[in-house]
C-alpha cells in the first residue's frame, strides 16, 4: 500500500528517471538530513538578522533605513539565485551535489566576508551574496526528499526543519547579541555550513537523474506559499506572546512552556503529518493541518494580557500543529503539479512565503501601533488570511475526469 502511494506522489519522478533498485536506507536518510541541515542554516540565517539590526547600526553608524536591507538584501539574493539554480540543476545528472556543495562553500565564504564587513555598503553586498549562495544550497531540498520510501514525510521534516531555524535565529539571536555581538552572530553559522558539506559530501549520489523542468503551475505552489507566510508572520510576532501580562509574571517553567510550544507543535504534527500523506492521500492531510492552524490562529487574535502561560502554550501549541501536519502533504500536492525537474519551484514558493511573512507583519503592526496588545492581534490577521488562502488553494476542483 505505502509503494502505491509513494508512487502516486513521484511517479514524474521515477517515470523520467532512474533511481538506483538498491539504494540503500542510510544513502536516503542523509540525503534527507542533508537537506534539512541546509534550510535549517538558511532560514536561520534569514531571521537571525532582525534581533541584531539595532547593533549593526551602532556598530556601524548607520540608521534603519540602510539596515534593513541587511535582511531585504540577503532574502532578495535568495529567491533570485532560485531560478537560475534550479533551471541548471535540472538538466544536470550531478546538479544536486554539485548544487549543494558549491552553494556551502559560497555560502560560508559570504558569511565571512559579511562578518568581518568594514561599513553598512559591504555588509549588504556580503548578505545579498550569500543569500544567492543560499539559493544554490537550497534549490535541491525537494528532489533531494522525493527520492526515498517515504517523499512526504521527508519534505515534512526538511520543511519544519526551515520554519525551525527561522524560530530559532528569532528567539536565540536576541540572547547572543550582547555577547556575541553581531559579527560573532554570523560566524557561529559557519560550523552549521561545514557539517552540511560534510554530510552533502558523504550523501549525496555523484548522479542523481532528473528530468527536464515541466511548465509551471501556479496554483499547486499557492499552498506551501501561504503556509510558509503563515510561518513567518507567526515565527516573526511568536517572542512577543511571551511579555503579555500574566506569561510575564509567570514562573520560569511555564515562561518556558510558552516558549517551546510553537516549535513542538510543528515537529510532532510534521511526523505525523508527513506518515498520513505517504498512506493517504496527501491532499486531505494538508487539509487537515490547514483547518487546524488556521483554529489556532483565531486562538491567538484576540491577544489578552489575562491569558496564563499555559492558555497562551495551547493556543500556540494548536496553531504550530496545524502547520507541521500541513507541511509535508501540501508540498506533495504541489510536486504532483509539477514535473520532478521543477521541484525547485516549491523550495522557491517557501522562501517567498518565509520572506513576505516578516514583511506583512511589521507592516500591519506598524500601521496599528508597536507593542500594544491590539496591534499584536491585528498583526496576526495576515497570518489567518494565509491560512485561509493555503485551504482555498488544496480544496480539490472537479474535472470531467475527476480530482486525484
Amino acid at each position: 500500500m505505502a509503494g502505491t502511494v509513494t508512487g502516486t506522489v513521484t511517479g514524474t519522478v521515477r517515470a523520467a528517471s532512474t533511481v538506483p533498485v538498491g539504494d540503500p536506507v542510510k544513502a536516503r536518510s542523509g540525503r534527507v538530513v542533508t537537506a534539512a541541515l541546509a534550510v535549517f542554516v538558511t532560514g536561520l540565517a534569514l531571521f537571525v538578522a532582525d534581533p541584531m539590526l539595532p547593533d549593526v547600526e551602532r556598530g556601524l553608524g548607520t540608521g534603519p533605513g540602510a539596515s534593513r536591507w541587511v535582511v531585504l538584501g540577503y532574502a532578495l539574493g535568495w529567491i533570485a539565485a532560485l531560478y537560475p539554480a534550479g533551471r541548471w540543476m535540472s538538466r544536470r545528472p550531478d546538479g544536486p551535489r554539485r548544487m549543494v556543495l558549491a552553494g556551502a562553500v559560497g555560502f560560508a565564504v559570504a558569511t565571512g566576508l559579511a562578518a568581518v564587513a568594514p561599513g553598512i555598503a559591504a555588509l549588504i553586498a556580503a548578505r545579498v551574496v550569500q543569500g544567492a549562495f543560499a539559493g544554490l544550497l537550497t534549490a535541491p531540498v525537494p528532489l533531494l526528499a522525493l527520492y526515498g520510501r517515504r517523499p512526504a514525510t521527508a519534505l515534512a521534516v526538511t520543511g519544519v526543519c526551515g520554519s525551525l531555524g527561522c524560530l530559532t535565529g528569532t528567539l536565540a539571536s536576541g540572547g547572543l547579541v550582547a555577547p556575541l555581538g553581531w559579527r560573532g552572530i554570523l560566524l557561529a553559522l559557519l560550523p552549521l555550513v561545514a557539517v552540511t558539506a560534510l554530510l552533502g559530501v558523504r550523501a549525496l549520489p555523484r548522479f542523481l537523474p532528473s528530468p527536464l523542468p515541466g511548465r509551471p503551475s501556479l496554483r499547486p505552489l499557492l499552498a506551501p506559499l501561504a503556509l510558509a507566510t503563515c510561518e513567518g508572520t507567526l515565527i516573526t510576532l511568536y517572542p512577543f506572546f511571551l511579555f503579555q501580562g500574566e506569561v510575564q509574571q509567570a514562573p520560569l517553567p511555564l515562561v518556558g512552556l510558552v516558549a517551546v510550544a510553537l516549535p513542538i507543535g510543528l515537529l510532532a504534527a510534521a511526523v505525523a503529518g508527513g506518515r498520513l500523506s505517504d498512506r493517504l492521500n496527501p491532499r486531505w492531510a494538508a487539509l487537515g493541518g490547514v483547518v487546524v492552524a488556521a483554529a489556532g490562529v483565531s486562538l491567538t487574535l484576540p491577544v489578552s494580557g489575562g491569558w496564563s502561560a499555559p492558555e497562551v502554550a495551547v493556543r500556540l501549541l494548536v496553531a504550530g500543529a496545524g502547520l507541521g501536519l500541513a507541511c509535508g502533504g501540501a508540498q506533495a500536492v504541489a510536486l504532483r503539479g509539477l514535473a520532478a525537474g521543477a521541484a525547485w519551484r516549491v523550495q522557491a514558493a517557501r522562501v517567498a512565503g518565509f520572506t513576505l511573512g516578516p514583511i506583512l507583519a511589521a507592516s500591519v503592526w506598524e500601521a496599528s501601533g508597536y507593542f500594544s496588545r491590539n496591534g499584536l492581534g491585528t498583526a496576526l490577521l495576515p497570518c489567518a488570511a494565509t491560512a485561509l488562502l493555503a485551504l482555498a488553494a488544496l480544496v480539490p476542483i472537479p474535472t470531467s475526469r475527476g480530482e486525484q
